[in-house]
């Protein structure tokens, strides 16, 4: 045992056992400064403890206590009105526990707790003043790690992990969690709190008055949270097994969220921009979400529920536009892609093996999407402006080689189109307008029916143009062709095998 102590007030003791190595060493300079360390129980090699302050009133608390080796505490303090304390081990502590914290400047708080730890290890930095830095890893642990980066004024960050409740697995021999948060600037927030094994977290937050926080309870979740900016918020709850959470801000006043629970989610949201907002939630297995913001006031929600793999992507480039994906089921798909101002994109799938595809191009555009049932596919272009098109089918498709289709495509300006099928299967709607104020409305009910509408075409706009189409049986099929502009069409046709042809 050796010990080196120098400065004001320091209480040191530390309980006696065959083969011990106990090692203290305290420096203090200035004034008012306190130091309490105490080290017992039954250790091979050691405990150790570093401690050094320089300053006026700083306070270094340490508690280390094992019936094995190698606890570990290190404090350096420089600056006024620093506390750091240090609580290691209320009972079985085996090897490798370290604990370092390093602080720099004023009035900051520094507080580690292991116990019954295996190989844990916190470390934490701080550079600035009114910091605060909290980290816990609680009972159970295998190889966990905690690492906390402060640099600037008033900022917090706490972080808690603990393996309370859940059983290491036969055959895996590290069950670690791991945590990192590096935050500089001012006045920035970031909270961590594992509960389980093998769960992975970083957050780094740079600029000012910033927020991140996520929660990870059960097994092998991994989330990475960063932030860029001002005023930004991030959240994150993942619950469950095998969770994928990834979540980048850059810019200011952005609101991000992603729950997930259950099994094998993987989340991926991207905002670029000023005051764009984001939020995904997961139930369920297996499914894949990805939402990209690039602009201001932008709005992307995602929700998505039910078996495995519902898929979903959202694109947003450029301002004030609203996207939002709801599936229901398994093997939905969807997507949506937006380009422009105020455009507004909403799919909503349930049942199985739903399609959509939304892709707008220019201002105040708005697609629509209700597909329930299985086997559905739609697909919607929009490229102008002041344009709106709506999907809805429903049917009893059990293949995709009988499911319903509706494609719409509109290239101009105050177009609209409308489509619906229900009831049956095997029922294709195609409906492309090419100008301005062009019309096109279609239902068909039953099975095996086909409607056709074009108004315009690519090499030649038509405008003012309206079509209104209902069939309601099996096998009926109608055709539209309007070429030139300021033409009507309206036709109904009930019973099966009708045809209508019409080219105007």
């Amino acid at each position: 045992m050796k010990k080196l102590v120098t400065g004001a007030f320091v209480v040191l003791t530390a309980g006696f056992t065959y083969a011990q190595n106990s090692d203290n060493t305290v420096t203090q300079s200035g004034n008012n400064n306190t130091a309490a360390v105490t080290q017992l129980g039954l250790q091979a090699f050691g405990n150790e403890n570093v401690s050094s302050q320089t300053g006026n009133a700083n306070n270094v608390n340490v508690y280390q206590r094992s019936n094995s080796a190698r606890n570990k505490a290190a404090t350096t303090q420089n600056g006024t009105l620093n506390q750091a304390t240090v609580s290691q081990g209320q009972g079985f502590s085996a090897g490798g526990v370290e604990v370092t914290q390093d602080q720099d400047g004023l009035a900051n708080t520094v507080t580690a707790t292991q116990q019954f730890s295996f190989g844990s290890k916190i470390d934490q930095k701080q550079d600035g003043i009114f910091n605060t830095a909290t980290s816990t890893q609680g009972g159970g642990d295998v190889r966990s790690n905690i690492s906390q980066d402060q640099d600037g004024n008033f900022n917090t960050a706490t972080a808690s992990q603990s393996q309370t409740g859940y059983t290491r697995p036969t055959g895996v021999y590290s069950t670690a969690n791991d945590i990192s948060q590096i935050q500089d600037g001012n006045v920035n927030v970031a909270n961590a709190t594992q509960v389980g094994y093998l769960n992975t977290l970083d957050q780094n937050q740079d600029g000012n008055f910033n927020n991140a926080s996520s929660s990870q309870t059960g097994t092998g979740h991994t989330a990475t949270q960063n932030q860029d900016g001002n005023f930004n918020n991030v959240s994150n709850t993942q619950t469950g097994t095998s969770q994928l959470a990834t979540q980048n801000q850059d810019g200011n006043l952005n609101n991000a969220t992603s729950t997930q629970s259950g099994n094998d989610h993987s989340a991926q949201q991207m905002q670029m921009g000023n005051s764009n907002l984001s939020t995904s939630n997961q139930s369920g297995g297996s499914s894949w979400a990805v939402q990209s913001q690039a602009g201001n006031s932008n709005v992307a929600s995602i929700n998505q529920s039910g078996g495995t793999f519902n898929g979903a992507m959202q694109m947003q480039n450029n301002n004030n536009n609203n996207a939002s994906i709801d599936q229901v089921g398994s093997g939905n798909g969807a997507g949506q892609f937006q380009t422009g101002l105020r455009n507004i994109a909403d799919s909503d799938q349930t049942g199985d093996n739903n399609m959509s595809d939304t892709n707008q191009n220019g201002n105040d555009n708005e697609g629509f999407v209700v597909q329930n049932n299985n086997y559905n596919r739609t697909e919607i272009d929009q490229i102008g402006n002041d344009n709106y098109a709506s999907a809805s089918q429903s049917g009893t498709s059990s293949s995709s080689l009988n499911s319903n289709s509706i494609t719409m495509y509109q290239d101009g300006n105050d177009n609209r189109t409308i489509g619906q099928q229900s009831i049956g299967n095997n029922n294709l709607l195609v409906s492309n307008q090419y100008g301005n104020l062009n019309i096109s409305e279609s239902y068909q009910m039953g099975s095996s029916n086909t409607a056709t509408i074009n108004q315009g075409s690519a090499s030649l706009d038509a405008n003012s143009n309206e079509s209104y189409i209902m069939q309601n049986g099996n096998s009926n099929n109608v055709s539209v062709s309007q070429m030139s502009s300021g033409n009507y069409h309206t036709s109904s046709q009930m019973g099966n095998g009708n045809s209508i042809v019409v080219n105007q």
